[in-house]
């Protein structure tokens, strides 16, 4: 983004933030990629619409609300959750400076969240596993709808409208949860989906921001690299 004045160093990505925009990327690909994979498994019983993401994770294999379930491959999709949930977290340390602190703590909240869901199957430890959900959805939407209305930095400016809509949708569906099984708009495991959707499209969205190729803009002292703004 260039002006009078020159362009804004303030949108400039550092290495250690590009990094974390990789790491933000293999962080998606270890959600989905596990969850498909589990999915794919010949003996999974699982349907999107009535289980919760994290039944690919179950232990054992039992009837579960008028369900079977059961994931032969949930060691896998428990340490994908993990190792992402790493991963989540090391990225928003460095990406303070362009998230701010707020944006920065709730995706760190993300990360938490993931690793505890990993570690603490729902099977295993329920109280635990909640508690992990509870930082996994609703506390990433809310960073994402107040920075959405409220952007902290100049790198927030860019994609406001759509965090606001992703952080609101996100909170509108975990707030389901809180409601009986008949009152719902729409299933519990969709409503799951869709904010485990909203949140994985924002870090994608954040990821390409990130990873783009830096380009050299000139100035008085010479040649200056700077990351190419958002349109």
């Amino acid at each position: 983004m260039t002006s009078s004045a020159g362009p804004d160093r303030s949108l400039r990505t550092r290495p250690g933030e590009r990094l974390a925009g990789a790491a933000i990327l293999l962080a998606v690909v270890g959600v989905v990629g596990s969850g498909w994979a589990a999915m794919l498994d010949p003996g999974t019983s699982y349907a999107w619409a009535q289980n919760m993401i994290s039944d690919f994770g179950r232990v054992g294999c039992r009837s579960w609300h008028g369900r079977f379930v059961c994931s032969p491959r949930h060691e896998l999709f428990n340490v994908a959750l993990v190792g992402s949930g790493l991963l989540v977290v090391g990225a928003a340390i460095p990406l303070r400076r362009l998230w701010g602190p707020l944006l920065s703590a709730s995706m760190a909240a993300l990360g938490i969240g993931l690793m505890i869901l990993g570690a603490f199957p729902s099977d295993v430890a329920r109280d635990i596993h909640l508690a992990g959900a509870t930082l996994a959805l609703p506390t990433p939407g809310a960073g994402l709808l107040v920075s959405g209305f409220r952007p902290a930095t100049a790198w927030l400016s860019h994609f406001a409208r759509l965090r606001a809509v992703l952080g609101l949708l996100t909170l509108t569906v975990s707030a389901q949860h809180l409601l009986p099984d008949d009152v719902g708009l729409v299933p519990r495991g969709a409503a799951e989906y869709a904010a485990m959707l909203a949140l994985m499209t924002f870090l994608l969205v954040e990821a390409s921001r990130l990873l783009r190729p830096v380009e050299r803009v000139p100035s008085r002292r010479g040649t200056a690299w700077l990351g190419r703004p958002d349109q």
